[in-house]
């Protein structure tokens, strides 16, 4: 029954969308998830760790990225504002949102900042290691000002929806969550939030929190 009912109010949503010709804005911290596969057949003679031998690589849209790809996998047209950096890690987690149908017009690029990378190495179907690249400090006041203006611009497109995607990351500070959620309760836009950390009074006066609590085994 639950399904069924999960599955109707789905299909409910995404007809929505179809017939108004509205889309959701993602903002949020974006990452690249990225998995190395391989064998594991002997140790390392250098030190007691398992030599994997590369076999395949995987690129995903992480983080924020991945509710995005979510909703543009439902059909959804979806916009992303979220941060990469100049490397690499950048082009193909562009790529990957693409792949998945996601606007990425307002995506911003930083200078200074890197993409935000998670790579897991997998011997078999173990892992093995995670290997993590990332800042997590708050944005300087110059990409403050850039990401506050490129939201204004994705919010001025009038979306049905905004989803913010918090992992902590630095971009969604308090000052942009009240920034957003204002605009927002002044043309009837829902906000729902994914939060991060226990300031939730940064996310004062959104529509909906989806909070998680780790049990104690």
């Amino acid at each position: 029954m639950t399904a069924t009912v999960l599955n109707n109010n789905t299909a409910t949503l995404v007809a929505h969308f179809g017939e108004q010709k509205q889309h959701a804005l993602v903002i949020g911290d974006v990452m690249l998830d990225r998995y190395l596969m391989g064998e594991v057949n002997r140790i390392s003679p250098e030190a007691p760790v398992p030599v994997v031998l590369i076999k395949s690589e995987q690129q995903r849209a992480g983080g924020a990225a991945n509710v995005a790809a979510n909703l543009a996998l439902l059909g959804i047209k979806t916009r992303m504002v979220g941060l990469v950096g100049a490397d690499n890690e950048g082009q193909l987690l562009l790529a990957a949102m693409q792949g998945c149908g996601i606007d990425t017009s307002a995506m911003i690029n930083s200078a200074t900042r890197p993409t935000i990378a998670k790579t897991r190495i997998l011997g078999g179907h173990q892992q093995m290691m995670r290997l993590d690249q990332e800042i997590t400090t708050e944005l300087s006041a110059a990409e403050a000002k850039t990401a506050t203006e490129t939201i204004n611009t994705a919010l001025a497109q009038q979306p049905a929806l905004v989803i913010l995607s918090d992992y902590a990351k630095g971009l969604l500070t308090e000052p942009l969550c009240q920034h957003v959620i204002h605009h927002c309760r002044q043309h009837n836009i829902p906000v729902l939030v994914d939060p991060k950390g226990r300031n939730y009074d940064k996310y004062r006066s959104a529509t909906a929190l989806t909070p998680n609590k780790k049990r104690n085994s």
